[in-house]
């Protein structure tokens, strides 16, 4: 009976994993790769946690009113540069064998673009659509949004600018109405930058090693000219032009994990050097910052990248349970724990009033990213997960002419 039950929760826990695993374009599933990006969101959902309880708290507890809550709450900047990095490494996948394939430029890179569209733009447009128009029917403030306050751009100007991916440029100041996006907009200049700088590189230079040094000289450049130039333009502060670097790690990530992969002489002993560094480069990253030493900052990123992947420990670590379930769905996450955890925060502010601060953040962290989590699970399998399948506009297209012609027929 123990077995039969213990078979059943092993197939009933398999099953739900099935269900919520995300679905590749390439189909070469990589958990340990979303298992990076559970922990990138991990730390942007702390931080933006923490602000939303602290801001609602600070009427009760002095302790609230501390602008250094300790780093476990400070580290929503780290999680957003990781993707960014995280977002070079899986689109360097792609593009390689795009230019494996022989290269047309105009064909492949319309539909690299098309592609892109079809996967992230439906659930983007879906959420800011909702809450421009939730906003703007109600006429909600929760008092505590520092950017839905901030700047004299309107709710319908600051929706159109997120609309075309430009509010930054446009404002030089986070969406109003979903104040993480700013960094989705970097992530589009970047997609359009992508294919540009990994197709020459793998047409012209055979030689990794020319590869990697082309690279490392572009993020040596970006990291120590263009990045201090574009910090002190408020409308380049949050593009592109500063993050660069970091997109370009990940390419590089992409360019020694392929070349570690066709060398079997290094493959002894490789995987515990790649932890130790991959664990020390994570210790060093959660106490530095980016915009003080980025080419150095990406140097840590691409040896946590590195360890995460193909180290001994920490890949199993990253592959382990949940972990890469819950980081596959970091989109629908990202897109709306904000303005989710925005709402909620004012509902569950009273519940553990009177227990000492730190109990008081822990329930009040334990309730809202539960929650936030659920909400994120029925969006992702509503929304964002169909979306993933590369010919949904195909099926959607044929589904609605089928439907069409039914109807036509009973008339």
């Amino acid at each position: 009976m123990k077995d039969l039950r213990s078979r059943a929760a092993t197939s009933g826990w398999m099953w739900v994993r099935e269900r919520l695993t995300r679905i590749t374009t390439g189909g070469d599933y990589l958990p340990e790769v979303d298992g990076i990006r559970f922990l990138a969101i991990t730390c942007v959902l702390l931080q933006h946690m923490y602000e939303r309880v602290s801001r609602r708290a600070q009427a009760v507890y002095p302790e609230a009113l501390d602008p250094s809550p300790g780093w476990l709450f400070q580290q929503g900047d780290f999680g957003v540069q990781l993707f960014f990095a995280l977002s070079g490494f899986i689109l360097f996948r792609g593009l390689v064998r795009t230019a494996e394939r022989g290269l047309a430029v105009r064909r492949d890179y319309g539909r690299y673009l098309l592609r892109r569209l079809t996967r992230l733009e439906p659930p983007y447009l879906l959420v800011i659509t909702g809450i421009f128009l939730f906003l703007s029917l109600t006429g909600y403030q929760s008092g505590y949004s520092r950017s839905a306050q901030a700047g004299e751009q309107t709710l319908a100007q600051s929706y159109f600018a997120s609309v075309g991916y430009a509010h930054t440029w446009i404002y030089g100041a986070f969406p109003k109405l979903n104040p993480p996006t700013w960094s989705l907009e970097t992530e589009f200049q970047f997609y359009l930058l992508a294919p540009l700088i990994v197709w020459p590189l793998r047409r012209c230079l055979g030689n990794p090693l020319a590869r990697l040094g082309v690279l490392a000289v572009m993020i040596v450049v970006a990291g120590t000219w263009l990045l201090p130039f574009a910090w002190e333009v408020s409308r380049l502060r949050h593009g592109l032009a500063v993050y660069l670097p970091l997109f370009l790690v990940g390419f590089a990530a992409g360019e020694i994990q392929e070349w570690l992969g066709r060398s079997r002489s290094l493959q002894p002993g490789l995987g515990r050097l790649l932890d130790i560094a991959g664990f020390a480069a994570l210790y060093c990253l959660l106490r530095t910052g980016y915009s003080g030493g980025a080419v150095g900052y990406c140097g840590l990123i691409l040896a946590l990248i590195l360890g995460c992947t193909g180290g001994t420990w920490l890949k199993p670590a990253m592959s382990w349970g949940f972990v890469p379930v819950l980081g596959g769905m970091c989109y629908s996450i990202y897109l709306v724990h904000l303005p989710f955890l925005e709402m909620a925060a004012g509902l569950t502010r009273k519940l553990g009033l009177g227990l000492p601060y730190g109990a008081y953040v822990a329930l009040q962290g334990v309730l809202l990213l539960g929650a936030t989590f659920g909400v994120a699970t029925f969006f992702y399998l509503l929304v964002e997960r169909p979306c993933m399948d590369r010919l949904w506009p195909q099926r959607l297209g044929t589904w609605a002419r089928t439907k069409w012609a039914g109807g036509a027929g009973r008339r």
